[in-house]
């Protein structure tokens, strides 16, 4: 089968390599997608059945997960089997990184502020103030937290990139 397929891609004049990549590419980014609306339908079921926002929250982050972030990954898949040259390879490598490290941060941020929210929604019940928190609080965790989620971020880039 797969002779097959390499006769078929040499007489069109395309390395076999390279065509199987391609065909890599489709097919991981084809189940990549698939696994996320597999996923948001599932999660979508159960969600509908709780009344936390928690679920709403996994929800978010999966669909946060854009076409790029399947891309990226799909193409580092696919050129796994190739012999590429050495810059191409830390090319592809390091958009890998900076993408999966950008996400990371982004749904950490996410996260951070939900449980900030809830441990302020929380402390504010146990003390028995009616009026809630000052917003500003919130607020100025949150700038904190993410500052400090994406000082994280780049730390970790600028490891991969063996920076000290």
């Amino acid at each position: 089968m797969l002779e097959n397929i390499s006769s078929i891609f040499e007489n069109l004049g395309i390395n076999p390599g390279y065509g199987f990549a391609f065909i890599y590419f489709i097919i991981s980014y084809l189940v990549l997608f698939l696994i996320k609306s597999f996923c948001l339908s599932r999660i979508r079921s159960a969600a509908a059945k709780t009344n936390t926002k928690f679920d709403d929250l996994i929800i978010d982050i999966v669909e946060s997960l854009g076409h790029f972030f399947y891309f990226v990954l799909s193409l580092f898949i696919a050129t796994r089997n190739l012999i590429l040259d050495p810059f191409l390879n830390r090319l592809i490598l390091t958009l890998l990184i900076i993408t999966l490290t950008y996400y990371a941060a982004f749904e950490i941020q996410k996260v951070a502020v939900f449980s900030i929210k809830k441990w302020l929604d929380s402390s504010t019940k146990k003390s028995g103030k009616s009026a809630g928190y000052d917003p500003s609080i919130l607020n100025i965790i949150s700038i904190t937290v993410n500052i400090l989620v994406w000082v994280l971020a780049l730390v970790i880039i600028l490891e991969n990139f063996d920076i000290s």
